[in-house]
């Protein structure tokens, strides 16, 4: 426990008498300081070759508040130091450690110097080494650089564990921590408190692996490496073993076991002897095809992990050591991050490397960050997974719909891996590294390219064409995914080739897919033939229960057979709608509302779409000219909405609508998730219409269950005319069951279950 209870008029500098000379040079440098009105300054030596023993001596020796452990050759140049020290210790008594440089985010290597966030100044021979500056006083931080250390409490050294004062240093930042007290650096105003030779930069390795073993619990987030494995003992062991071996020390380990006999299981019983974080599951359920086996294992233990992060390591892939660390690193220095993977090379049943042309693989200089948009194209466009398998990426747990590889909600047959990179992307960016830090192997104990494999493969990348238009994600516009959808018929879709597969499959039963995977290839290669002769709003909305495609289907029915109406919609989203409808019913008459951020007022325009009238019309003329005005969601993006729908009210006719939708905040998903401390603001997010990953992103600042939306429009003098409400496919009884506490703890009732298990309303609006 911290001790507290000390003199606060004193302040004792402890400093290694080793090197005498570089001990002169310290003490002497103290003479320069003002010492504050009322207090006594004292100075303690010691020559023990045990850095965290002779620090426990001394702090059991005096009662001085505050210590500030020096290393010697550090001089001192600030005069005002004490007394600025001293007035960051009486801001917060939380703060139990103060530096003048450290890292805000320690990279995996347990090294403050090395990481990218540092804040914090020294002088040095040649001037100033300055990091990022700090606005406030002082600057949160998770380790400190050692040379300078001052605490206004005792906590005991850890001199069990360090004889080295970097790392005694750097694990009495994560004792402090874990008796919930911050470790700062002092912002230094004027000039840095302290000039050095050089930075401490020589550390014992032996230490630095204790202080990650010791620590990293406590400092990094758990990631969780999963390995699914059917019959494979011997490779399985080296994937393993390149596991168990990750310079990464926060790891759990879950292992699910589909083999028929225990070879497997005997060889992770060897490993748990001597490794307490791997986990094992023995599957017992019988599955009709190989595809459903496998997918039933890759879920099953994933929802046994704990980690904040994920990395699948087939059993017969490898890890490079350093994987989880280098990998992680990006993840905890740079916000925008969403996936990070990297090369991978090929190796064959001798762990020899080897060429394989059968997948593909993006070979780079340096360690790039590609944005999410452009790595996004080129997984639909080109249809290249460049990022890797499963066993390549580490992903974010929190950016994984309910299973692993899932898209809008949707599973795939063939490459679920591609899925989730492209799941995970609407999310943030892509960090890519240059070093190879996975193999995969290439053996013939491997899926055998069958038929169904390659028609999988050709309907899933159709489903992720079709899904991302429908939901406005990757494709710039209509064209581009008609372009890409002629590509696909063109690449895959050779009629004879179909045919023959067909006759093919008559004659054996694939082990792999389900027996209909032809039907369904033949189903998409007819929709993609309708989709070129224009039918896109029939053909690529798929049975996903996705608001934007109800929105779509709602809008179809509502203005196809409207003559001469005047429609009036306001964002980019709409118009990509409008541009179908006019293909549909030529007679409407469309203008899009150009307004402020946040409100209607005088400057607002209407601009004829595509130039079909010549003359814009302003807010005045607009009054009682409108048949229909389309919102979309916009009407979450507003601060006051009710002032917008006022001004929009004047410029509709009397027996007009607004159609909008909104997402449901008390879905009872989304309280789940808030409860389970899943959602977050997105800073960027490169999602349009996921109600589950954007009701909580930054351009969405005001939230409705279906009453305060009632409220809210009755408040303006407008009433709900229709509403349409959209459910996702789970269960009813899943949403009963999780809603059953609240409504026996009297906090809801069950005729409000329909609403529980609404995501997103659309409603028809009118006067």
């Amino acid at each position: 426990m911290a001790v507290t209870n000390l003199d606060e008029r004193k302040i004792c500098f402890i400093i290694s008498k080793s090197d005498l000379s570089k001990y002169k040079k310290t003490v002497d440098s103290l003479t320069t300081l003002i010492c504050p009105k009322g207090y006594e300054v004292l100075v303690r030596s010691f020559t023990e070759n045990n850095t965290a023993a002779a620090y426990n001596r001394i702090m059991r020796e005096n009662d001085a508040k505050y210590k500030i452990y020096v290393t010697a050759g550090t001089e001192f140049i600030n005069e005002n130091l004490l007394a600025e020290l001293i007035d960051i210790f009486r801001k917060n008594w939380a703060i139990g450690i103060v530096g003048t440089s450290g890292a805000v985010v320690l990279p995996t290597n347990g090294i403050s110097l090395s990481a990218i966030k540092r804040v914090g100044k020294v002088m040095m021979p040649d001037g100033i080494s300055a990091w990022s500056a700090i606005d406030d006083t002082y600057q949160k931080v998770q380790l400190i650089d050692s040379f300078f250390l001052a605490t206004q409490y005792d906590i005991k050294w850890r001199d069990d564990l360090f004889l080295s004062e970097i790392f005694a240093k750097a694990g009495q930042c994560v004792e402090f921590k874990k008796q919930y007290y911050l470790t700062v650096v002092a912002k230094q105003p004027a000039i840095p408190w302290c000039k050095l030779e050089n930075l401490p930069t020589a550390y014992d390795e032996t230490e630095r692996n204790l202080f990650l073993n010791e620590y990293a619990k406590d400092i990094y987030p758990l990631v969780s490496i999963l390995i699914p494995t059917y019959n494979r003992p011997y490779f399985f062991e080296k994937a393993l073993h390149s596991a168990v071996t990750q310079s990464y020390k926060n790891i759990e380990i879950i292992i699910g076991d589909d083999s028929t006999n225990d070879d497997t299981k005997k060889i992770v019983e060897k490993y748990q002897k001597k490794y307490s974080n791997i986990f094992y599951q023995k599957n017992k359920a019988l599955h009709c095809t190989v595809r459903e086996r496998s997918y039933a294992n890759y879920n099953s233990i994933f929802h046994k992990s704990h980690g904040a992060y994920i990395n699948y390591l087939n059993d017969d892939d490898l890890f490079h050591p350093e994987k989880i660390s280098k990998m992680m690193n990006y993840y905890l220095e740079y916000d925008n991050i969403a996936l990070v993977s990297s090369y991978r090379i090929f190796i064959n049943e001798n762990d020899e490397e080897t060429v394989f042309s059968g997948y593909k693989s993006l070979k780079v200089n340096n360690d790039i960050i590609l944005d999410a948009k452009s790595a996004i194209r080129t997984l639909l466009l080109k249809a290249n997974n460049f990022i890797g398998e499963p066993t390549t990426a580490l992903v974010r747990r929190i950016d994984i719909d309910n299973n692993f590889g899932t898209f809008w909600g949707t599973s795939f047959h063939c490459v679920n891996d591609m899925a989730q990179w492209l799941e995970s992307l609407k999310y943030g960016d892509l960090a890519y590294l240059k070093e190879p830090l996975s193999c995969m192997r290439v053996h013939k104990g491997q899926k055998p390219k069958d038929s169904a494999i390659r028609f999988a493969f050709k309907n899933d990348l159709f489903s992720f064409y079709t899904l991302s238009y429908s939901h406005f994600f990757g494709f710039e516009n209509e064209e581009e995914f008609i372009e890409t959808i002629k590509k696909w018929l063109s690449t895959y879709a050779s009629e004879n080739t179909v045919f023959a597969a067909k006759e093919e499959l008559k004659q054996k039963t694939s082990l792999f897919y389900d027996k209909d995977i032809i039907e369904t290839f033949l189903k998409n290669y007819t929709k993609a033939k309708n989709i070129i002769k224009g039918n896109i709003l029939q053909t690529n909305i798929a049975t996903n229960n996705s608001p934007v495609q109800h929105m779509s289907i709602f809008l179809q029915e509502l203005l196809s057979n409207q003559k001469g109406q005047h429609i009036c919609y306001i964002n980019e989203q709409a118009e990509l709608f409008i541009r179908k409808f006019k293909n549909l019913n030529t007679s409407l008459v469309t203008y899009k509302l150009q307004m402020k951020t946040d409100k209607i007022d005088s400057t607002a325009t209407f601009l004829p779409f595509m130039m079909e009238n010549k003359v814009n019309l302003s807010i005045k003329q607009a009054a009682n000219f409108f048949d229909c005005i389309v919102l979309f969601d916009n009407i979450m993006q507003w601060r006051q909405p009710e002032n917008i729908l006022l001004e929009l009210k004047k410029i509709l006719k009397p027996n007009g609508t607004i159609i909008i939708n909104f997402y449901n905040v008390a879905y009872y998903k989304n309280i789940k998730n808030v409860l389970d401390g899943k959602w977050h603001y997105k800073a960027k997010s490169n999602i349009n219409n996921n109600y589950e990953a954007n009701l909580l992103s930054v351009k969405n600042i005001r939230f409705f269950t279906i009453k305060s939306m009632q409220r809210m429009l009755e408040s303006v003098g407008l009433k709900i005319q229709n509403r349409t409400r959209i459910f996702t496919t789970e269960p009813e009884t899943e949403c009963a069951t999780f809603m059953d506490p609240y409504m026996k703890a009297g906090l809801a009732s069950r005729k409000d279950l329909p609403d529980f298990r609404t995501c997103a309303y659309i409603m028809v609006i009118s006067k």
